[in-house]
């Protein structure tokens, strides 16, 4: 390591004041995509180390200080998340109010987001076969000391199709039996079952898309399981919408899948419908916002809606 000179002193940019008040307060400073490794406690795998995305910002206050002491949020986010510790609110919430700290006082406010992976087991319709989904998952706290604002980020796949398209496939299916039969006075229910179960009796197919329901909502602070509640959250969206992507598929299960899909034939605002009524039926949240995308089979562009309630945090 080298030596510093005598007399040579490092210069403070960062605690740089200036007497003629040339910089002015800021916003939000900080980093963003900071990785780190997370763990913590899984229902079904006991304790998980997964990379998480760590965003850290505070705000710049005092006005004549040049910039934030940005290596000292760095440590603070690296002794955080390089313990032997189980990831809580409670170590999030200390980080939060240890970052404000390295400050000195130059620094109101703080924001962190903690961003990773969070694998659920997933159970077959109707077989006995199981699989594995990733959701990404995001925890959020803002606020001062004294008082922190908590938000709850994921979303969910499943499988939306177009009411108005399986009613145009039933037209053309009736239109096919029509035609088969237009020369018989009778038919038999042995000539109809068999040309229900032929090619020709499937005419036309609705189109059917691929779809997302991205959410956030607003939970108390000092809540005691977060990755518990956004666990239950997922599942119980999923459950609402009833048609939820799959990942082990035998032949029952996929036959299963198309009669769910064939009873709840969805419009993206039907799918809002769905998730704002499941939503405003938990009680833990103090607010959620959720955009529901279908990704159509049939244009080029996707069909969005969005629902709310009550006043999400206007986080960073």
């Amino acid at each position: 390591m080298r030596q510093i000179p005598e007399g040579f002193q490092r210069e403070d940019l960062q605690g740089e004041t200036s007497s003629k008040n040339e910089f002015g307060a800021l916003d939000w400073v900080g980093m963003s995509g900071v990785q780190m490794p997370v763990r913590f406690s899984h229902q079904d795998l006991g304790v998980v180390t997964e990379m998480a995305r760590v965003d850290a910002f505070v705000s710049l206050d005092k006005v004549d200080q040049r910039g934030i002491h940005m290596s000292r949020v760095y440590e603070k986010i690296q002794q955080a998340f390089l313990t032997d510790g189980i990831w809580s609110y409670d170590s999030l919430a200390g980080l939060a109010s240890e970052t404000l700290q390295t400050q000195e006082g130059a620094s109101e406010r703080v924001s962190l987001k903690l961003a990773f992976d969070y694998p659920i087991l997933q159970k077959a319709l109707v077989s006995e076969g199981r699989g594995w989904r990733s959701y990404p998952v995001e925890l959020q706290v803002e606020g001062s000391a004294d008082e922190l604002q908590v938000a709850l980020v994921s979303e969910v796949m499943y499988s939306s199709t177009c009411p108005c398209s399986a009613g145009l496939a039933r037209e053309l299916n009736y239109e096919a039996f029509q035609k088969r039969f237009a020369d018989h006075d009778e038919v038999s229910i042995e000539e109809a079952l068999g040309f229900m179960k032929s090619k020709a009796a499937m005419a036309g197919t609705p189109h059917a898309q691929r779809s997302l329901a991205k959410w956030k909502v607003a939970v108390r602070p000092g809540f005691e399981n977060a990755l518990s509640l956004v666990s239950e959250l997922i599942c119980g969206l999923e459950s609402g919408l009833q048609t939820q992507v799959q990942t082990l598929v035998k032949r029952e299960d996929e036959k299963e899948f198309a009669r769910l899909n064939a009873e709840n034939l969805m419009f993206c605002e039907d799918a809002a419908r769905k998730a704002k009524g499941y939503f405003m039926a938990q009680s833990e949240l103090l607010a959620f916002q959720c955009q529901v995308v279908h990704k159509e089979s049939l244009h080029p562009h996707d069909a969005v809606a969005f629902v709310s309630q009550g006043e999400m945090p206007k986080f960073k």
